[in-house]
């Protein structure tokens, strides 16, 4: 069969400008794209389910280095799924939540006044900073090294450059690996931050390894650093577009909750999700070879660039 495919460029103007409409025109083409960046692109509903449930066909071991948990598929997966699904259990997210609203009140006050701020670079990342820190109840020294990481790591991603990714990946490998020692001494300790309960967890009859923990932590923070600056333009973007929910919402504070969820449904701030082939298959027409990389939800969206002004 000859094979078919639609050549686009995930990272153009066009498509970084408005990528709904982007990828609906992709999808009217062909269901399965290519690209340099993305490889090979899914964006029918149907075949993106076909991938998510055949991992032993399409697998989540696509990174050079260990990924705990989502570089592993099931049952390995389950496993480690096992473990992080209690740090981020309904209860202890409800307990953080006044360390998060304290955390973004202290930054709006320290906002200057009658000038535009740049949402992203002036509240955003420090705030995810900083929410992150307190969760993992890491130290305040690392607000700024984080900070000036999480930005060279945007760059290096947005290049291409795989060099600069794997430099920046060990910069931040070695602020973690600094963190381990005071939680790795005493397995017994009393203190309870996410290394020395992670230093503590247990893989059937094991104990998680350094190069497990550090995965880990370097999977919430690499992630969700980007995540949480991206869904707070995201947010900030979409209210200032639409004044009537900006305004509906200030009268009704009840409904941010749902309202957030839908924005953040609706403008993702991740919307890809990479997948390697383990044997010769077709989607949508297309034949893929043993080895590819598939991209089930396609591209990462830019942060939201926003300015503000607090009077």
């Amino acid at each position: 069969m000859t094979e078919k495919r639609h050549e686009w460029n995930p990272l153009s103007e066009d498509v970084l400008s408005n990528q709904i409409a982007a990828y609906d025109r992709v999808r009217s083409r062909c269901p399965v794209a290519h690209s340099e960046q993305l490889h090979w692109s899914l964006f029918r509903h149907e075949d993106v389910m076909r991938v998510l449930h055949s991992p032993n066909v399409f697998s989540n071991a696509v990174s050079g280095h260990l990924a705990v948990p989502n570089g592993f598929d099931p049952p390995e997966h389950s496993a480690y799924r096992r473990i992080i699904d209690s740090y981020f259990s309904a209860q202890r997210l409800a307990e953080f939540e006044p360390v998060c609203r304290e955390i973004a009140g202290k930054l709006i006050a320290r906002l200057p006044r009658n000038r535009d701020v740049e949402l992203t670079t002036e509240f955003a990342d420090v705030f995810a900073i900083e929410m992150q820190c307190a969760f993992l109840e890491w130290p305040v020294e690392l607000h700024q090294p984080l900070l000036q990481w999480t930005r060279k790591n945007h760059a290096a991603t947005l290049s291409g450059n795989k060099a600069a990714m794997s430099a920046v990946a060990l910069e931040f490998e070695g602020y973690i690996r600094d963190l381990l020692p005071e939680s790795r001494k005493d397995r017994r300790s009393t203190r309870d931050d996410a290394g020395t309960r992670l230093s503590n967890e247990r893989i059937e009859d094991r104990l998680l390894s350094d190069e497990e923990i550090v995965s880990l932590l370097r999977n919430w923070t690499v992630g969700e650093l980007s995540t949480i600056s991206a869904s707070v333009g995201i947010l900030a973007h979409y209210l200032a577009e639409h004044s009537k929910l900006q305004e509906q919402l200030r009268e009704q504070p009840s409904l941010l909750p749902a309202a957030i969820d839908e924005i953040l449904r609706i403008h993702a701030p991740l919307i890809a999700s990479r997948r390697k082939t383990t044997e010769a298959v077709e989607i949508g027409g297309c034949p893929s070879g043993r080895g590819r990389t598939h991209y089930d939800h396609v591209g990462v969206r830019e942060p939201r660039r926003s300015r503000v002004r607090r009077s």
